[in-house]
């Protein structure tokens, strides 16, 4: 937890200062990073929906191969006594089948946003080069746009890894939520339960 603020300390501090200098620099850059990061939120928001979902059941088929192969670890004796390694394996087939395809499924959402953001980099570059290159009149001078240029590969560090970052925390707090909302049923059944036993 504490290395996670870091990072996020580290990341904000690093945009916080680019934004810093370049607004102070080239005013119009404000406009560029708000439609830049306007996009960003969009696609932000479609992958935190997808990833969310896609990580809880990848958690849930890496769970059930752990707990299936260790409930027949425990009970190996009876399994080898009846002879019953086969279905073991076809079931550990299909488990395993399940949690490589979530797997799957999760890698393929990392290299859309990848793709995504490194495609929001372009835009962002672009546009920068764009605005130094035809804007002449009360322009940006060539230093302003060497300056906006460098500083975009920052934004970009900064974009990715507040994917990786924000994605996690936002996981984790849906895991957090679900956790909380099964205690709360088994609270429930447990309360109903002994109110029944005292009736």
């Amino acid at each position: 937890m504490q290395n996670l603020k870091l990072q996020i300390a580290i990341y904000s501090w690093i945009l916080i200062y680019t934004f810093y200098v370049l607004i102070s620099n080239v005013v119009i850059f404000a406009w560029i990073m708000i439609a830049v990061m306007v996009l960003f939120a969009l696609v932000f928001y479609f992958y935190l929906k997808n990833a969310a979902i896609i990580k809880m059941h990848l958690g849930s088929a890496t769970s059930t191969v752990v707990s299936h192969t260790a409930e027949t670890l425990t009970g190996l004796a009876v399994v080898r006594a009846f002879n019953k390694e086969k279905q073991f394996l076809e079931a550990n087939q299909v488990f395993q089948d399940a949690m490589y395809q979530a797997a799957a499924e999760l890698n393929n959402l990392n290299h859309w946003i990848s793709i995504r953001v490194d495609m929001l980099g372009i835009i962002l570059v672009g546009l920068c080069v764009g605005l130094a290159v035809f804007w002449k009149e009360g322009g940006v001078s060539a230093s302003a746009a060497g300056l906006m240029v460098s500083n975009c590969f920052q934004i970009l560090l900064f974009l990715t890894a507040s994917v990786t970052i924000f994605g996690d925390i936002n996981v984790s707090y849906l895991l957090f939520l679900v956790a909380a909302e099964q205690s709360m049923c088994v609270c429930v059944c447990v309360c109903l339960r002994l109110g029944s036993l005292s009736d």
